[in-house]
């Protein structure tokens, strides 16, 4: 990841990487967006309100022999969390021919955490994308700690993650975006910084976030929690990720 800027806070670094900064992005959307040829599964959460869902998938350009002009796609796309609800991706039959396998539906969807899983079995150039429809109210998403391995409830003193959040704004309205966010040990908070506003690199959605860079920072070990405190115009969002720091 690219970096912007670097500062020190008190005990910790503060370091600006790997998002398009700016006051606001073009547009205020919540989404995600994942692609490959192979089997694929993560989890995400998502506000809830309306959506645009698109699933593409097609044989891949190049073939190298009769067989391999057939590939497959199967999946699963689903909420696991408050409860299970699931969506199967996929034509259920080897996509032979140039027409791709397509979905764009509109669903309205409650709140929670979703699962993407595409099986071990696919091998078809495969798009998904999932994105707020401006009709969705204003809103800030869940708050993530983010690692290489994605959202985590852990970090070590060696690690440098990243504190991160969608938002969206009703109508995608041009409205003033800012927040703060604060380090909370032993239920008080300990340290202060200001939330970044800018937009996802791959999904281009919306989001506020920091990154920090543990540095003698020994006195914070244990558990901890980061909450988020962002003003979408005149309404005012919080949310929290409760974390464990290590050596």
């Amino acid at each position: 990841m690219r970096k912007v800027v670097t500062r020190l806070l008190g005990t910790l670094f503060v370091c600006a990487v790997g998002m398009t900064l700016g006051t606001r992005p073009g547009l205020a959307d919540e989404g995600y967006f994942f692609q490959g040829q192979a089997g694929f599964s993560r989890n995400f959460p998502l506000m809830g309100g309306t959506y645009s869902l698109y699933v593409r998938a097609t044989r891949p350009v190049t073939v190298a022999d009769e067989a391999s002009k057939a590939c497959l796609f199967f999946g699963n796309f689903e909420r696991i969390s408050p409860t299970a609800d699931t969506l199967r991706l996929g034509p259920g039959i080897p996509i032979e021919t140039i027409v791709p396998y397509k979905i764009n539906p509109t669903l309205t969807m409650p709140g929670g955490v979703y699962r993407l899983y595409v099986t071990s079995l696919s091998n078809c150039d495969w798009v998904f994308s999932i994105v707020s429809k401006p009709e969705s109210p204003s809103g800030l998403g869940a708050v993530q700690m983010l690692l290489a391995d994605g959202d985590s409830a852990t970090t070590s003193l060696s690690d440098k993650p990243q504190f991160y959040a969608q938002y969206r704004v009703a109508g995608n309205a041009d409205v003033p975006v800012s927040g703060t966010l604060d380090l909370i040990h032993d239920g008080r908070v300990v340290r202060s910084f200001p939330l970044l506003v800018g937009s996802d690199t791959v999904s281009k959605a919306s989001v506020v976030y920091q990154n920090l860079q543990w540095d003698d920072s020994e006195k914070f070990l244990g558990a901890n929690v980061m909450r988020f405190m962002v003003k979408i115009g005149s309404e005012v969002f919080s949310g929290s990720k409760q974390f464990t720091l290590t050596r």
